[in-house]
């Protein structure tokens, strides 16, 4: 179902401005899904009117992973051919602004190592785009486009049409676009949760500790990184973009080898629409020693097959349980959504924004600083109102950052 075109025109200007920062002269990329056409319009518009010379919007199917994981040869489902990969670093030289609209899709009956091959596939097709942005030469910002099977997954108790409205009234509370101006409001919570990095920062943290009764993790991190939230800034200073709207966490890379202890997921997981529930996990000197899942066991299993680094941790991040998203007391089934309503970890690879572009390091400079490496970064979440976060500083000090899944008066 078309967005309806008020809501489109206020979300294309967040989009535009607090999420991409788009500048005159930049070119804007748009890859969106079919139904988003009345979204991709707006942009457009949206994009002429602040001076981008050219937009290239590029629509896809989502059927299509489906039809390939059902009809194409086994052995071709990992395949990405060269020709893509070159396609999508050249434009991501080109002063351009990178815009996803990404969906929620559920492809039942695909079997799980299917899921893995046609995820490394992917991996594989925007490997060169990666270099460009893990060396911050785009401006680029992730979002999940509300659609009616979204809705279905989200709201199961309610109809069709009930669930979409519901859906849209929820999406549109939680991108503040039912404010004023909802641009200056995502730009104010983006200052708060970069003020919220810099005390972060300024502690200097060794490790961090996950107490709670599905959690007893040591989490150390690698040093010299920066605390990552809201917005961060392209190479040459061009722009400052949101990655993610909406947002509300701040992160941090694991030491490769310093995970140990237990955790227990506390929301599902939707991995390229199948469902994991109630993973369990068992960390011994970073990798994943043990592990379980009352559902979607099979997927787990082929996401920590993927490759060695997806058995290790490339981001830690703290949300409060008091987010925007979790105040809905919804389950969305997008881990875009559902990481921002907990704190949560993620196998694979590391975040470029906290470390600083890995791209440049030998092998044994990335090994030494403990940074993980992979084709994959699949987030799960661990958050609830029963955290307790500590932190263990680099000169010994003992600091509670989160209780009750809150940040603490004391931080």
């Amino acid at each position: 179902k078309p967005m309806n075109a008020a809501i489109a025109e206020r979300y294309a200007a967040v989009l535009l401005t607090a999420g991409v920062d788009l500048k005159a002269g930049q070119h804007l990329y748009i890859s969106a899904p079919l139904e988003a056409k009345t979204l991709v319009r707006a942009l457009t518009k949206k994009a002429y009117e602040m001076g981008a010379p050219f937009v290239k919007p590029l629509y896809y199917d989502i059927e299509q992973d489906a039809l390939r994981a059902k009809y194409a040869p086994e052995e071709s489902l990992s395949l990405a051919p060269e020709w893509e990969q070159d396609y999508m670093e050249g434009f991501s030289k080109e002063n351009c602004c990178y815009l996803k609209l990404a969906v929620v899709h559920h492809m039942q009956d695909v079997p799980a190592e299917k899921l893995t091959a046609l995820a490394r596939s992917n991996m594989g097709l925007m490997a060169g785009y990666r270099k460009n942005m893990d060396a911050w030469r785009i401006s680029w910002t992730s979002v999940i486009y509300p659609t009616r099977e979204w809705a279905a997954l989200a709201y199961p108790e309610q109809d069709e049409e009930a669930a979409y409205e519901s859906l849209m009234q929820d999406f549109i509370r939680i991108n503040y676009l039912d404010t004023p101006d909802p641009a200056a409001r995502w730009a104010a919570f983006r200052d708060e949760l970069f003020s919220i990095c810099t005390r972060l920062d300024a502690l200097d943290i060794a490790a961090l500790h996950f107490l709670s009764p599905t959690a007893d993790l040591e989490v150390e991190l690698v040093e010299g990184g920066k605390w990552v939230g809201g917005a961060v800034s392209t190479a040459d200073g061009t722009n400052r973009f949101m990655g993610n709207i909406p947002t509300a966490e701040v992160f941090h890379v694991p030491h490769k080898y310093g995970v140990n202890g237990r955790v227990k997921t506390t929301l599902p997981l939707n991995y390229n629409g199948s469902i994991i529930e109630d993973m369990e996990l068992i960390f011994e000197k970073g990798r994943v020693s043990a592990f379980r899942a009352a559902k979607g066991e099979d997927v787990l299993r082929g996401i920590l097959s993927a490759d060695e680094g997806a058995m290790h941790l490339g981001e830690v991040a703290l949300v409060p349980a008091s987010s925007p998203i979790s105040r809905t007391r919804r389950v969305f089934n997008t881990t875009l959504y559902d990481e921002n309503a907990a704190c949560h970890l993620a196998f694979g690879n590391y975040c470029s924004l906290v470390t600083g572009s890995a791209a440049n390091m030998s092998e044994e400079e990335r090994e030494e600083r403990g940074i993980n490496l992979s084709r994959l970064h699949v987030d799960f979440m661990i958050g609830s109102n029963r955290l307790t976060v500590t932190a263990r500083t680099r000169d010994g000090r003992q600091v509670t950052l989160m209780r009750s899944g809150e940040w603490t008066r004391e931080f």
